[in-house]
Order: structure tokens, then sequence, then C-alpha cells
């Protein structure tokens, strides 16, 4: 199969302190992931003073349209209706350019991931218990409604 323009970028470089946004204040301590679209290291604010999760787009311009989308729908639905957003999305905190290469949004940190809880129960339990899985739904179905 071939790799398409996108899993061929490479994602940015980063070690322990790496600096990042305006005045490089943000200072990377771990890496939480990496996705088709970009990598999400785990930093902590200019003021030192809380860690947020910094998703850095992969260097395209097709990761960079997605990247400012995903802000720009985050920021609408914010000015929308700010006590639901807060409530139901992840909070957009700051977005910036890093080596004139790399668009950044900075988001407030959440727990696992859906996805990672599912590898944690793992097949032995044999999935979720159904009241977690009515909590979900219904987190889900109450999102979308507000979207």
């Amino acid at each position: 199969r071939r790799r398409t323009a996108a899993e061929q970028a490479p994602h940015i470089d980063w070690d322990l302190g790496l600096r990042l946004g305006p005045g490089e204040g943000y200072f990377a301590e771990c890496l939480l992931g990496d996705g088709a679209s970009g990598r999400v290291l785990r930093c902590k604010d200019p003021a030192g003073q809380r860690v947020v999760a910094v998703k850095v787009a992969k260097a395209t311009r097709r990761q960079w349209r997605y990247a400012e989308a995903e802000a720009e729908v985050l920021r609408e639905l914010e000015r929308h209706d700010g006590a639901r957003y807060r409530q139901f999305c992840v909070r957009l905190l700051d977005a910036f350019v890093h080596d004139d290469l790399f668009l950044c949004l900075v988001f407030e940190p959440l727990a696992m991931s859906l996805r990672d809880l599912m590898q944690t129960v793992g097949p032995r339990q044999h999935g979720l218990l159904m009241c977690d899985i009515r909590d979900i739904s219904r987190q889900l179905l109450s999102g979308l409604a507000f979207l």
C-alpha cells in the first residue's frame, strides 16, 4: 500500500524540555500520543502552573487546514454557547505556530481516551459494564445534540 503525503510527513521531533509557543513558554514533558494528523505532547504552560496537551499538526498544508478548521469550530461553539461548550467539548486554550512549520493547538488535558479504556479493560473482562456504556452513550448523545 502506498503511504499518503500525511503519513510520509514527519511528526515534530521532540525531547524532554522542548520549548514551544510564544516566547517558547510551553515546556514539553512527555509524548501523549501519535496520530495520522500529528502528535500530542504533555506540556507545562508558560506560567508553569498547569499541565496542557499540545496537539502539533504534521507539517503539511492539509494537516494545517484541518487544525485551523478544528480551532475555528471550537471557537465558534464557545461563542455560540460557552456553558454548553465547556460541558461537552474539549477546551481550546491557545493556538500558535512553531518553527514556521507546525500549527499547534493547546487543549486542557483530558483523562484516558475511550480507546485506551477499552484496551485497559481488555478482552479478559469482556468489555465495559452496561452502566458504563449507558454513561458514555449519554455523554456522546448530549454532545451531539449540542452540535
